[in-house]
């Protein structure tokens, strides 16, 4: 592969299809305190149900934080014998990647609301009267929601950029989602690498990567949830008005 995004000249500040961070080095191993190290042995990647993601061939495996976020990686000590032929490190990594994207990059639940938690003490009794000044409030809510949904479908929120982090002679690329996509290395660096530089430099590009990943904003959608669970709201207020209250 080109060592141009590795070299002494590499512009972090070219126009490019992603987001380019500058020539950085990897912390001191001793300082990120993201990998264990111990174990790296003939079989160190675990076993297929330990919460971590590696391709078919086995030869590298990811596990990922409670935030979706990479902070594992272990490696095959004899990789380089075990590549199938015009197999390289990157292919190793994108197969792991893959199979650890459904799991991980999942979009966040909408807010369920505790409808227990609500408090409706301050709805008067019911009458003809407060059941048409309650259905009055829930017609205008109404009105502002599908104007909300119109102002959304109006402007579409603008598509994610991808992100990079570098460290040592590692480039991950993180997609729009923000899970990590693949990763490239340099190939002079790679050749001197020990497997426990390889793992570290993964997750410390990753983590850069994070730092300036900016995920998808879209202030219609936030609006567009609070006026749902303001329905839900109304709707259990309805409820409780419409319940018949002992004297």
């Amino acid at each position: 592969m080109s060592k141009d995004l590795f070299d002494d000249d590499y512009d972090p500040l070219a126009p490019v299809d992603v987001s380019t961070p500058a020539d950085e080095e990897a912390e001191d191993p001793d300082d990120l305190e993201i990998n264990d190290l111990d174990g790296f042995d003939d079989d160190p990647l675990g076993d297929a149900d330990d919460g971590g993601f590696g391709g078919a061939d086995g030869l590298a495996r990811i596990w990922f934080d409670d935030d979706g976020r990479l902070h594992t990686v272990r490696l095959s000590p004899v990789w380089f014998k075990k590549l199938a032929p015009g197999q390289s490190l990157e292919q190793v990594f994108r197969q792991a990647f893959l199979a650890s994207n459904i799991s991980v990059a999942q979009q966040p639940e909408s807010e369920r609301l505790d409808r227990a938690a609500l408090d409706f003490g301050d709805l008067p009794p019911f009458s003809e009267e407060a059941m048409e000044t309650y259905l009055g409030l829930m017609a205008e809510h109404r009105e502002r929601w599908h104007a909300a949904i119109a102002r959304a479908e109006a402007q579409p929120p603008a598509r994610p950029r991808r992100a990079r982090g570098k460290s040592k002679g590692v480039l991950l690329t993180l997609d729009e989602h923000g899970h990590p996509a693949e990763v490239q290395f340099d190939d002079d660096w790679l050749d001197e690498a020990q497997v426990g530089s390889i793992c570290i430099n993964v997750v410390a590009a990753a983590h850069k990567a994070y730092a300036r990943y900016v995920p998808m904003t879209n202030e219609h959608l936030s609006e567009l949830e609070r006026f749902r669970i303001e329905h839900e709201v109304l709707i259990a207020g309805f409820a409780e008005l419409l319940k018949p209250r002992g004297n």
